[in-house]
């Protein structure tokens, strides 16, 4: 999963960046004020995360048609919303916290794979 410096794309890293920053929202939930680590605010987190990250992933297998893209950002965004339904609903929270860490890992490994498969498809 390596590309080269001539590289313009900048939404995987941007979309893998956004779900690094949503797993850390997550572990630091308990030490932030209650308007930013409510439910509201991991809602809008997890929405924001699948957002940016669904038409990435989508726009990169236009390219490159690679399946297996799929499969990890399925994953995360599966493990994503299981998070967040799971979330007063028998969830603790360390269950909580640990598949939303899971799930942004998934989505950042999606994004590494999109990026390399979309810039080794462009040079072919």
């Amino acid at each position: 999963m390596v590309t080269g410096p001539d590289d313009p794309n900048r939404l995987d890293p941007g979309a893998a960046l956004l779900a690094v920053l949503g797993g850390a929202h997550c572990l630091a939930a308990r030490w932030l004020p209650t308007a930013l680590a409510g439910n509201a605010a991991h809602l809008v987190v997890a929405l924001a995360v699948m957002a940016f990250s669904v038409p990435v992933i989508g726009g990169g297998w236009m390219k490159h048609h690679g399946a297996r893209v799929w499969m990890w950002a399925g994953g995360g965004w599966l493990g994503l919303l299981l998070a967040r339904a799971g979330s007063g609903r028998g969830l603790d929270e360390s269950a909580e916290i640990v598949a939303t860490v899971l799930a942004c890992g998934l989505l950042v490994i999606a994004h590494r794979l999109n990026r390399s498969l979309t810039y080794w498809h462009d040079r072919s």
